[in-house]
């Protein structure tokens, strides 16, 4: 259907990951068809942007180090936030929940997503 209103659309982009596979194989069998890459938009919130897809149809992304202060929660440290590390300090296969301080520093922010460092 979009390939016949759009002749010329090749990629749509937007939110993805796991919890979205379901919608994102709906898209593609009912709108817009083969053919059609998605773009992940990586981790973001309206707050900012703070990663960048790493590739067409992944949901990987790589963080963007300049855009934010970020730190790591553990998963396993629940609230601690004492247990918070930095980027130079993440473990290879381990879960963190991503901590963003802004860059004016105004506010810090508990993303509630976690992520799997690879």
């Amino acid at each position: 259907m979009v390939k016949k209103v759009w002749p010329h659309f090749s990629y749509l982009t937007g939110v993805g990951g796991d919890g979205f596979e379901v919608y994102d194989r709906l898209i593609k069998t009912h709108f817009s068809g083969s053919g059609i890459a998605n773009i992940y938009s990586g981790v973001t919130a309206s707050e900012g942007l703070w990663s960048v897809p790493s590739g067409v149809d992944d949901f990987d992304s790589i963080l963007a180090p300049c855009a934010a202060f970020v730190e790591f929660l553990p998963v396993e440290a629940g609230d601690d936030f004492s247990k918070c590390v930095t980027l130079d300090k993440l473990e290879v296969g381990k879960i963190y929940e991503l901590i963003i301080t802004n860059l004016s520093g105004f506010w810090r922010y508990r993303m509630s997503d976690a992520v799997i460092v690879t």
